[in-house]
């Protein structure tokens, strides 16, 4: 590499890190998905690129080097032809001449070899002579020295002996005066040996005979100083014969034994021993003498014979050296007689192998010759074609497929700019792809798109461990099978034996799946994900936990996950190679249309399949064919002639290569064909695989809204099993459409809450029409968010009866092309609305699997096909009248120059069916209409989708199909859970109770909780052995116990042994993120919701136990009134509950009210009216009643103060209260319009007569019903607005739009507006030298901290708008916060982190924003000019620092205690403006506040009903008078609770109101308390626009 290329890789290096650093904060910021950038990855890619840069040149030149070596091979052999044919003329006569000469030299060896034979008889007949001389002297020699043996061991002990003897012991025997007869006797014999001769001496035995006495002359011998030295080389071989006499009698004589003699003296023993041991040799040594001659005369003899044999030897070695001179000529004229004879052959042969080769290979040259040079040019282009791969594997496995493509685009473009060597154009695929692996891993399960296979070939390219996102478990699926052949072992993080068992898959090197991991992994796989190994013994270890296992290289690692949007923090990421594997559009629909065609043209799809698998088979067995003809070329040395096998594997392998083509080229054809008819089914494939991502996203509204893509491919297996058939295939395919879209509908809405079906409808509709280009995304977004952003005449509102909020909304909907004015709309036959920006296939599909770049001409193909892929037909979706007319004007300019044109949509009670004015209702498409419906009415937007829906799909997607428990039962199995999932209210035990009794089966129940599990456990066991069912309730309260559900939901799946066949796992939860997806996923979900209306609601109550028993309602002791209470409790059972859908105006807090709570309350009510005297009157047992119903089973549920006043007035109200003293009257009914009654109820009444009264009521109930205003219906219908449009938005995430200005400008462009409008944070020490603390003015304390609340605000509003555009900008990381910051301001929502500082708030943000800025101006006046005359009570930060403010005020200046004093407030009249320019003596005057349910009458200075469709009025500025307890005013009043906002709950308090709570304040009021109760009345200091 070049240095300009080095240093160019490395500026790419650094461009790679930052491009990729901006990449994944607009990943963020659009898709909500994390994804980090670390200096790992930096390293990572260098230690990638280094490794691959080296593997692919050395693969690309070496091939390259083949390819050329082949030719030149071929080359060779053509050149080489014509020389060989004359060399070949040449050898003939050689050959000849050589023959001739040989033969002659054979004639003369055969001669002199006859000569040297018969010398070498002769010379061996001697040696074997002389052989049996030697044999005959070895003989004797062996028996001389086995004789020898005997004494030379004594010889020698004897020396030994003498050995140890010192001068010492020789003195010591010198100097015995008397020596022992032992000693003496030694001595005698060692003089007779050594020829000493005795002396004379005196007999001392006494007498006058002398005796010979050796002692003396022993004495002499031993005072010799070579003593021991002539002991040792004492001449032992000639000792006098008379010598020997002498010694061998000593040596018999028993004294003379070594034993005694050593009892005498050690040194005589050594004496004694060399005696005996000369004795010894010498007797041995006569012995050995004549064999010793024998043996000499033996050897002499024998060297005699050796010389003569020598004589001849020498003979013979010159017959045989003459004979050997011959036999080398011999061989030497046979060798070149061969070489002759083998150039001659390998002549012929060579020009034959060359008419082979150049047959065979001739045809290649020019391919090969295009292949050499091709792979020239990569050997070049690698130095960037691999930067790139490496930039790939080390960055983008977890981004899809357009964020890839967008950033690859801008590196290659640098590249080039760089002049680094690279490809025209960039495919990972084409660099590090081999087209047979990628076949193999498509035919175990890859879904066949370029996104999966890049990802595949990231995971094998990539050093570390790949942890793959895997939602719909393609990757899982395509893992298990293609690792199937080497022994997959296959785990999870919950399985008891993880441990052991992924240690042993390490050791043995088996390959080990990890699947359904989280967010976090187990710390103990930290060293196997860092390959953290080293050497131990010699082998390769790795230690995990406490255990040091030995690592074979031969391990590989899978990790995979089924979370949608996992958040992997960088200690996790650095770790591995994270891949999103989520399924693509193209991937789904390559699956889908494979089902399809297998299920129609079954022939066809065997058929592709067959060819799929033998055309895999044919490509294998050609690249191998070619890369061996290609190897046996370029290793064959010198020339490939030579070989013959060579020749023979190249001629074999191209014949086989030729035969594996042709059959390709007839699979290739017969491919196409197949392919061309299976291309008729892909309108139903493409259909079907965008609603998929319709309902996976269906899971952002509640966790339990999960679908698996196995149960998505069952339920399309169905559709085209059932769906009418047809030979016309557009017939068949509109009917496969059709039925497969309502059959989805079907199917989801049964696990869908009420409030989520005509969402699902919608969203499905929207997808449709979406990927067909017919809805514009723009459009789509406003109509679910209103717009974002400021506009400059946002205050001009052009007319009263319009909200600030719904006239800003107009000014942004302008700004969308059709409603712009002055530009060309598309009439409505063609589709209605623009087509949306090209790769954004999917109005719902938000996430990017679904915005594949191969989807745009996906989408071509279905609409160029016929109506057979339309679900409605263009009426259908658009308005009749085809002549539209463009209007010239802004839709903003057309309604404010005359807003009563628009006044008929505004007043229609059903606005949504109003034509529109010219030339509006012609130019719009009905999804357009709704757009405007938003803005002038969005209360009834939802009955407008409703329409909408109905129109363009068809009335049976707006009629969800009623719970069928038979229906959902089947679609289960033995492994299948069936999971209800639980709302308010809800309790499905007694459905299944009866539905197990009907078919006869067991069934035990547990409700789960603390402790349980165990339970569960073997209820489940015991359960799947027997055939019963299991019931599991309130599994969202086991949630430490969901991964064992989840492990046995599992293993009854993959156990061998299955459950048995009537077994059933029935499960309750509410909606928990803890719930295992995998059960959601593959079980069998419902909702069964409380009948929704009050009649629906009462008529359960009586067709349910205990009402259904005849003795419970046929024995009560007082009949009459039992039985009118009973319906006047059915009634108040069905009322709380349906107040719930009028969200504040009927409870603040949303309580679950159920069945349980009526049962008790039915029961009670009998008991006591069976236990009272029927003489007693009936308000005895009735106030019991009423405090068990209203404070105990149904009150004890309600935590706040004024929800509990609500019930008991609901309860207990003389004006229509089930349980009112008056309740039982002839003629009391329960509703203003006596719809509701129980005054024709009788003694004599039967059950079937309560019902039949109850099917006479409507479905339907008015407000008036609840104690409310009609107005309540509308906020009841803005309230499902509200819910239905964040519903879709939570599936939208956060894509964006598809048109006009990206995500980034438009956040820009709000952080901006927003920014430029606020002011600087408030001085504090001005405001504190201004307004210092003082005794009596407390104001300037609460002002002082309002300034500091509202600072700390601000900063963060500034600090996190300036970090913001800093990232926008690619300055900073884009973190979490700043994350949900930029998401929050593009739905128009209050940043949370903004949230967490401010007061609260339920506005818009623009809206919010406004407010604020209100607030600081109020502030900021008040520091400038002094505390106010009247106070905007809104604008405090803490509304109770400024009441307690007020009445500490008071208190110091009365001198009173502040603890009894209170408020009195008087409703100010409007009309003289002088009285609120002054302060009042004592309190504050108050205003700001709304009144929600209710206005207040400025003339008669009272409450008063709501105006129609008036939610909020403006209450009167109050006078806030402190006063003492025993001074208040009393007056006809009701006391309304005052709330920061319209939400009304919050954290419950200690005072036991809401810390959304302010104040309760008396306001006058001629009706009665109850009435204003009902009404759900209450003041707000904040509303929610």
């Amino acid at each position: 590499m070049g240095s300009n290329d080095k240093t160019s890789c490395i500026d790419m290096c650094m461009v790679f890190h930052t491009s990729v650093r901006a990449l994944s904060e607009k990943f963020l910021a659009n898709q909500g998905r994390h994804m980090y950038v670390t200096p790992t990855s930096y390293l990572e890619l260098i230690g990638t690129y280094k490794t691959l840069l080296a593997e692919k040149r050395r693969a690309v030149s070496t091939l390259r080097d083949r390819y050329e070596s082949g030719l030149a091979q071929i080359f060779s052999a053509e050149s080489q032809v014509e020389t060989m044919k004359v060399e070949l003329i040449e050898l003939g006569p050689v050959l000849q001449r050589t023959q001739v000469e040989t033969d002659e030299i054979l004639v003369t060896v055969g001669l002199e070899t006859e000569s040297a034979n018969a010398v070498r008889a002769v010379v061996a007949k001697d040696e074997a002579f002389a052989a049996e001389r030697a044999e005959s002297a070895k003989a004797i020699k062996e028996d001389c020295e086995a004789e020898l043996a005997v004494a030379v061991p004594m010889l020698n002990d004897a020396l030994a002996a003498l050995d140890t003897l010192t001068k010492a012991d020789i003195t010591e025997v010198k100097a015995m005066k008397k020596p022992p007869a032992g000693v003496k006797l030694v001595m005698e014999a060692v003089c007779i040996l050594k020829g000493v001769k005795p002396e004379k001496v005196k007999d001392p035995n006494g007498g006058l005979r002398k005796v010979e006495d050796y002692w003396i002359p022993a004495q002499k011998l031993l005072g010799d100083g070579n003593f021991l030295t002539s002991l040792r080389e004492f001449d032992k071989d000639n000792m006098p014969n008379s010598v020997v006499r002498k010694i061998t009698k000593m040596v018999a004589l028993p004294e003379f034994q070594p034993d005694v003699i050593k009892k005498a003296s050690i040194a005589a023993f050594g004496l004694c021993c060399w005696a005996r041991a000369m004795e010894a040799y010498d007797r041995v040594a006569k012995i050995v003498a004549p064999k010793r001659e024998s043996l000499t005369k033996a050897e002499f003899e024998y060297s005699e014979l050796m010389a003569g044999l020598r004589e001849k030897r020498a003979k013979l070695t010159e017959v045989e050296d003459n004979l050997q001179a011959l036999k080398d000529k011999l061989t030497e004229m046979l060798i070149k007689k061969a070489k002759l004879e083998y150039d001659v052959d390998m002549c012929e042969k060579k020009l034959v192998r060359a008419e082979k080769l150049i047959g065979g290979l001739g045809g290649e040259k020019s391919r090969w010759k295009e292949v050499a040079l091709g792979l020239g040019v990569d050997y070049t282009n690698l130095t960037g074609d691999v930067l790139l791969c490496a930039g790939y594997i080390a960055y983008l496995g977890a981004f899809t497929l357009p964020y890839r493509e967008e950033v690859l685009g801008e590196w290659v473009k640098i590249l080039r700019e760089k002049n680094v060597p690279c490809g025209e154009t960039f495919k990972l695929i084409r660099v590090l792809g081999e087209p047979v692996v990628i076949r193999e891993w498509q035919i175990a399960g890859l879904p066949n798109d370029s996104f999966s296979i890049d990802n595949a070939i990231v995971m094998t390219k990539s050093r570390r461990w790949p942890l793959i996102i895997d939602p719909q478990a393609q990757a899982n699926k395509w893992i298990r099978q293609s690792e199937k052949r080497h022994g997959l072992v296959v785990v999870k993080l919950t399985d008891a034996d993880f441990a052991r068992r992924l240690e042993n898959a390490i050791s043995f090197g088996t390959p080990v799946l990890l699947e359904n991991v989280g967010e976090e992994l187990d710390p103990t796989l930290e060293p196997l994900l860092l390959k953290s190994t080293f050497k131990q013994g010699g082998s390769l270890c790795i230690r995990l936990g406490d255990a040091t296992i030995e690592y074979n290289p031969d391990f590989r690692f899978y990790i995979t996950s089924k979370l949608r949007n996992p958040h992997y923090l960088p200690e996790t990421s650095v770790k591995v190679t994270l891949l999103n594997m989520m399924i693509t559009i193209d991937g789904l629909t390559d699956q889908l249309l494979g089902i399809a065609v297998a299920k129609e043209r079954p022939d066809l799809e065997e058929e592709k399949v067959r060819l799929v698998l033998q055309g895999a088979e044919n490509a294998r067995s050609l690249k191998e064919v070619e890369d061996r003809i290609i190897e046996v070329l370029g290793s064959s040395e010198g020339s490939i002639l030579e070989s013959e096998t060579a020749i023979e594997i190249i001629s074999s392998a191209k014949t086989l290569s030729n035969e594996i083509a042709e059959k390709q080229a007839v699979a290739a054809i017969t491919e196409a064909a197949i392919d061309n008819t299976r291309l008729g089914y892909r309108p139903v494939a493409v259909h079907v695989a965008h609603l998929f991502f319709n309902v996976a996203q269906l899971c952002a509204i509640e966790p339990m809204y999960q679908y698996s893509l196995a149960w998505y491919a069952k339920l399309f297996d169905h559709a085209i099993l059932n769906a009418k058939q047809s030979a016309d295939l557009t017939a068949r395919l509109t009917s496969l459409i059709d039925f497969f879209t309502y059959s989805l509908y079907k199917n989801i809405c049964r696990s869908l809450f009420e409030k989520d079906k005509l969402l699902f409808s919608f969203t499905l509709a929207g997808t449709i029409f979406g990927y067909k280009g017919e809805l514009d995304h723009a459009e789509y977004r406003f109509l679910l968010t209103g717009g974002l952003g400021q506009k400059p005449c946002a205050d001009e509102i052009p007319c009263d009866w319009v909200s600030g909020k719904s006239w800003l909304e107009m000014l942004r909907l302008s700004d969308l092309s059709a409603f712009a004015g002055g530009v060309e709309v598309p009439s409505e036959k063609e589709g209605g609305a623009a087509p949306e920006k090209e790769g954004d296939t999917s109005v719902h599909a938000t996430d990017t699997e679904v915005k594949s770049t191969e989807a745009v001409s996906t989408d071509t193909e279905v609409k160029s096909t016929d109506t057979a892929a339309t679900v409605s037909t263009s009426t259908e979706t658009g308005s009749t009248d085809t002549d539209s007319v463009a209007p010239t004007e802004s839709f903003a300019s057309c309604f404010s120059r005359d807003p009563n044109a628009w006044r008929h949509v505004y007043d229609s009670a059903s606005p949504e069916t109003e034509s529109l004015p010219p030339p509006w209702n012609s130019s719009l498409t009905p999804f357009q209409k709704m757009l405007v419906l938003r803005c002038i009415r969005p209360d009834k937007l939802t009955r407008a989708v409703q329409i909408y829906v109905e129109k363009s799909m068809g009335r049976e997607f707006i009629e969800p199909p009623a719970f069928d428990l038979e229906t959902s039962f089947g679609d289960s199995s033995c492994v299948t859970p069936l999971v209800f999932v639980l709302s308010p209210g809800s309790d499905p035990m007694n459905v299944l109770l009866k539905y197990a009794t009907t078919r006869g089966i067991g069934m035990d129940s547990l409700s789960l909780g603390q402790g349980q599990g165990a339970k569960a456990e073997q209820l489940i066991e015991s359960a799947s052995r027997d055939g019963k069912w299991v019931v599991l309730q309130n599994c969202h309260l086991a949630v430490s116990w969901m991964t064992t559900l989840e492990r046995i939901c599992e293993a009854f799946v993959t156990d061998a042994t299955p459950p048995h066949e009537n077994f059933r796992l029935w499960l309750t939860s509410y909606p928990s993120i803890a719930f295992p997806v995998s059960v959601l996923q593959n079980g069998v979900k419902m909702t069964n919701e409380p009948p929704k209306g009050v009649r629906a609601n009462m008529m359960q109550s009586f067709t349910s136990d205990p009402i259904s028993d005849p003795d419970f309602f046929d024995g009560c002791a007082r009949p009459l009134a039992f039985k009118k209470l009973l319906v006047g409790l059915a009634f108040f059972h069905a009322l709380i509950q349906e107040r719930i859908k009028f969200g504040p105006l009927g409870w603040n807090i949303p309580y679950g009210f159920n069945d349980p709570d009526l049962k008790i309350s039915l029961r009670q009510l009998r008991m006591f009216l069976d236990e009272s005297s029927a003489s007693a009157p009936l308000s005895t047992p009735l106030k019991t009643i009423v405090y068990l119903i209203g404070e105990c089973n149904y009150g004890g549920r309600v935590t706040d103060g004024h929800d509990r006043r609500t019930l008991m007035s609901v309860l207990t109200d003389d004006a229509g209260g089930p349980f009112s003293g008056n309740a039982t009257r002839a003629a009391y009914a329960f509703s203003p319009s006596g719809l509701f009654h129980c005054s024709e109820i009788s003694e004599q009444s039967t059950r079937e007569d309560i019902l039949d009264y109850f099917k006479s009521l409507p479905a339907v109930s008015d407000p008036e019903v609840f104690g409310l205003h009609a107005n309540a219906d509308i906020a009841k219908d803005q309230k499902e607005t509200d819910l239905l449009l964040e519903g879709v938005l939570l599936t939208q995430g956060n894509a964006s739009s598809g048109g006009g200005k990206s995500k980034e400008e438009t956040l820009a462009e709000v952080a901006a507006q927003i920014y430029e409008s606020l002011p600087p944070l408030f001085d504090l020490e001005v405001a504190n030298y201004k307004y210092p603390v003082m005794y009596y003015e407390s104001m300037n304390s609460v002002l002082c901290q309002e300034l500091v609340r509202y600072n700390r605000l601000l900063s963060v509003i500034h600090k996190s708008i300036d970090d913001f555009g800093l990232a926008l900008r690619g300055r900073i990381v884009m973190t979490g916060d700043l994350d949900a910051l930029g998401s929050a301001m593009y739905d128009g929502k209050i940043p949370a982190m903004w949230q967490q500082k401010s007061y609260p708030s339920l506005k818009p943000l623009a809206a919010y924003v406004t407010e604020l800025l209100k607030r600081l101006r109020m502030l900021q006046n008040w520091i400038d000019h002094g505390a106010p005359s009247t106070f905007w009570i809104t604008g405090f930060f803490f509304t109770h620092a400024f009441l307690t403010g007020v009445l500490q005020n008071f208190a110091r200046k009365h001198k009173l205690p502040i603890d009894s004093i209170v408020f009195d407030f008087q409703a100010m009249p409007n009309g003289d403006e002088t009285v609120f320019k002054t302060k009042p003596p004592d309190g504050a005057f108050c205003d700001g506040i709304f009144m929600e349910g209710c206005r207040f009458d400025f003339d008669a200075m009272k409450l008063t009903e709501s105006a129609p469709k008036v939610l909020y009025t403006d209450a009167p500025t109050f006078w806030f008078k402190p006063t003492t307890v025993d001074k208040r005013d009393s007056f006809p009043h009701y006391l309304c609770p005052i709330y920061r906002t319209a939400e009304r709950r919050g954290v419950l308090a200690t005072t036991g109101h809401s810390s959304n709570f302010v104040i309760n304040i008396t306001i006058p009021s001629d009706e009665p308390e109850n009435h204003w109760i009902k009404r759900g009345v209450a003041g707000l200091l904040s509303l929610s626009y």
